[in-house]
Parts: structure tokens; C-alpha cells; sequence
């Protein structure tokens, strides 16, 4: 009977494992979102969040989710239950992304060598 009683509350755990599901739930409230002028444009920043990286469009900040998933799991669903949008007043002029630069401030060398030198190789039989 032990046994019995083991193996079911082991199945049932099992069944639990294999539907598992993961929930989660973000909010950002106005207070959140900081507006700095930089050149002439509006630099929108949102706390833990990163940003677009297409250069020239405008910067605006990115939430990026990870989950940690068992080995040979599959995702079957991403289902967003709630949205809730809520418009800043003014207008803005959003700043645009800009490319990789240099923390010291001095330009990103092109190693010209790389460009215009011809490279040439020769693949060997039996190399192992």
C-alpha cells in the first residue's frame, strides 16, 4: 500500500513538472521613465532597462525578460494577459541611437590592413 501511495504522489508530481508554468509581471509607472535633454533631443531612460540599437533610429528603452527553462523543455505559448498603456504628455524629439564609440573619446581605428591586403590559404589533406 506504501508503495502504492509513493508511486502516485510521484506521478502526480510529475504531471505537475511536465505543465509547468512560468508567470511573471513587470510594471513601469510614469515616475519610472526620466527625460533628459541631450543636444537638442529628449533622452528617455526607464531604470534596468537597456535600449534599440538600430543606429539612427530613436532610443528607446527595452525590458529584456530571461527565464532559465529545464534541459528538453519546450515553449509551447507566450500569452501576455495585460497591457496598459498610459501616454507622457508634451512632445518629444526622441534622441537617436548612436554608434559604438570609444570610452576614451578618441574614434574607432579601421584596421585598413585588414581591408585591403588579399589573403590566401591552402587547405592540406590529412591534417589530423
Amino acid at each position: 500500500m506504501r508503495k502504492l501511495f509513493t508511486l502516485a504522489v510521484a506521478m502526480v508530481g510529475l504531471m505537475a513538472f511536465t505543465n509547468a508554468q512560468i508567470s511573471d509581471n513587470f510594471i513601469i509607472t510614469p515616475n519610472d521613465v526620466t527625460l533628459i535633454k541631450n543636444r537638442g533631443f529628449d533622452e528617455v531612460t526607464i531604470e534596468e532597462c537597456s535600449f534599440t540599437n538600430e543606429i539612427g533610429n530613436p532610443q528607446l528603452p527595452v525590458k529584456v525578460l530571461s527565464y532559465v527553462l529545464p534541459y528538453n523543455s519546450t515553449v509551447t505559448s507566450v500569452e501576455v494577459n495585460s497591457v496598459t498603456q498610459q501616454k507622457l504628455e508634451g512632445n518629444y524629439y526622441i534622441f537617436p541611437t548612436q554608434p559604438p564609440r570609444r570610452l576614451d573619446g578618441a574614434p574607432i581605428p579601421a584596421d585598413r590592413e585588414i581591408y585591403v591586403r588579399n589573403i590566401s590559404f591552402t587547405i592540406k589533406e590529412n591534417f589530423c
